[in-house]
């Protein structure tokens, strides 16, 4: 009668999954009922309540039908996306930045990074918005952000995520971001060159916490150029 009732939870759950998330701490029965039918061979670690690693073993065993329906269970069923891949082969382990090219039953193992599309559970505020806040972009973007203002984008960061627009609450952060995207610039063989905006909050937005940085959060709206502050360039 338990399982039944979980599955049940589950079919539920799928539904929503789109929509919002769940924590994994809470739901991760659910996720492993779905896994277990499938006799996998996986580790399931919580990393907290919005973040996991999967880890399939023996990828070679099952099918890539299998894997990416092991995939898209993980995406749908709480509300998740694969933003990190390591990948084990003859070489050993080597970790990249989510690519669907490393579902594959190529390798050894597999080991797939999800994170919560909304940390905060549902596409709601629980989180008081700053009257303003900081953004770093790169300077070829300059001319488009002050004059359509700034749109989610997909940004090629160490992480796969959803399209998003990234922000700080704190100035005195800039020194230590800056230094972190120049680093991602040079292994991704790029020199770009970064503006520092300030940007006035929208009192109706919504804005959601970063798992991967306490200083700072995302949205996914729009902001319109009146917002939009230029405080520092040629960074």
């Amino acid at each position: 009668m338990k399982y039944l009732s979980e599955y049940k939870n589950y079919l539920n759950l799928i539904k929503d999954g789109l929509i919002r998330t769940y924590s994994i701490e809470k739901y991760h029965s659910n996720l492993e009922i779905m896994l277990n039918s499938l006799n996998l061979k996986y580790d399931l670690n919580i990393i907290n309540k919005f973040i996991y690693d999967l880890e399939i073993f023996n990828t070679n065993n099952y099918s890539n039908d299998v894997l990416e329906y092991i995939l898209n269970l993980n995406k749908n069923l709480l509300g998740y996306y694969p933003s990190y891949v390591w990948v084990t082969n003859i070489n050993g382990e080597n970790g990249f930045k989510y690519d669907y090219k490393y579902i594959n039953n190529k390798y050894h193992n597999i080991k797939i990074r999800f994170e919560a599309k909304y940390e905060d559970g549902l596409y709601k505020n629980d989180l008081v918005i700053p009257d303003y806040a900081y953004h770093l972009s790169s300077m070829n973007k300059k001319d488009k952000i002050t004059k359509e203002g700034l749109y989610p984008k997909a940004t090629k960061r160490k992480t796969d995520h959803p399209e998003r627009i990234y922000f700080f609450y704190d100035i005195e952060n800039k020194d230590d971001l800056l230094k972190s995207l120049k680093i991602n610039d040079i292994m991704n063989n790029k020199n770009n060159i970064y503006i520092l905006y300030k940007i006035k909050m929208p009192k109706d937005i919504i804005i959601h916490s970063d798992a991967n940085y306490s200083g700072g959060f995302f949205i996914y709206d729009f902001i319109l150029p009146k917002d939009i502050e230029i405080i520092e360039e040629n960074l």
